[in-house]
């Protein structure tokens, strides 16, 4: 719900056009303090600005990996066919996501799929389904992760809202 909401805000149009109107309000003659108290909220909302549209791009990767795992999950205790068809789409799918970062989870994630790389050739099915299940289990936790850090920008962009809303009504 919230990637929906920010995928549908125009988060630089609005504050382009905020300033705009926080450049107007200067000329209104209003309280220096009234003025100051708008222009932290248009700071608030541009500080939100570059890494919205980062986060709302790597939540739609991760939700896309995370259904992509789920689905082979659900075959794998039948079979192994699934996972080996859809091993390579996956991995080119989820390394670019891992790329250059150097936080535990990546360099995790990348040794597992390493490991399911090697073990994939051997055909053992009890060393592949464990280590495609701790490949998921920390995939999936990553996921996790990018969805509470775009929950959290979404409520930080409503409490920065509520701000203007309050200055709206003030200034209307």
């Amino acid at each position: 719900m919230e990637n929906d909401a920010a995928k549908a805000l125009n988060l630089r149009a609005l504050v382009a056009t905020v300033e705009t109107l926080c450049g107007q309000v200067r000329h209104l003659g209003l309280r220096s303090e009234q003025v100051e108290l708008f222009e932290d909220s248009v700071k608030s909302l541009g500080r939100f600005n570059p890494s919205l549209s980062a986060l709302v791009e790597d939540h739609d990767r991760w939700q896309s990996v995370e259904e992509e795992l789920r689905r082979i999950e659900g075959d794998l205790d039948r079979s192994l066919d699934e996972l080996e068809t859809s091993w390579p789409a996956l991995k080119s799918q989820i390394e670019p996501l891992c790329a250059g970062r150097t936080e535990d989870w990546a360099l995790k994630l990348g040794s597992y799929g390493e490991q399911l790389d090697r073990t994939l050739a051997t055909h053992d099915p009890v060393k592949v389904r464990d280590l495609f299940r701790r490949y998921r289990e920390r995939a999936g936790q990553r996921f996790f992760l990018v969805d509470v850090d775009l929950k959290q920008q979404c409520h930080g962009l409503r409490d920065a809202g509520k701000q203007l809303d309050v200055l709206g009504r003030f200034l209307g």
